[in-house]
């Protein structure tokens, strides 16, 4: 879980989009890792998310190892949900994970 956001940020980030540079911040409640970008117009966050969990469950090829060992870090860690959230509009996705256990862990949008 501590790599595997800002390297798929990273990885993930779209290079056509220049002057933009993937952000890190940390609150008191959560961490936040932006990248530029956002899904494929055709692709909600809902179906990233299954195609990940389709890769853990070896239904698919070998892409999306980040989601579930960041999905795996934060249970263990405090027992959360970390947030994909898809900004299409503003064009980037980020990566929310909550440092607190009282916070809204809504999932994602």
């Amino acid at each position: 879980m501590r790599r595997e956001a800002p390297v798929d940020a990273v990885v993930h980030r779209d290079y056509a989009e220049h002057g933009t540079q993937i952000l890190l911040e940390v609150f008191s409640d959560r961490i936040e890792v932006t990248s530029p970008g956002a899904l494929p117009e055709d692709m909600t966050v809902a179906q990233a998310r299954m195609a990940k969990a389709m890769v853990a469950r070896r239904m698919m090829g070998s892409r999306g190892r980040g989601w579930p060992r960041m999905r795996r870090g934060m249970r263990e860690f405090n027992g959360t949900e970390p947030a994909l959230i898809n900004e299409a509009r503003n064009h980037y996705v980020r990566v929310r994970f909550w440092t607190r256990l009282g916070t809204d862990t809504g999932g994602c949008r």
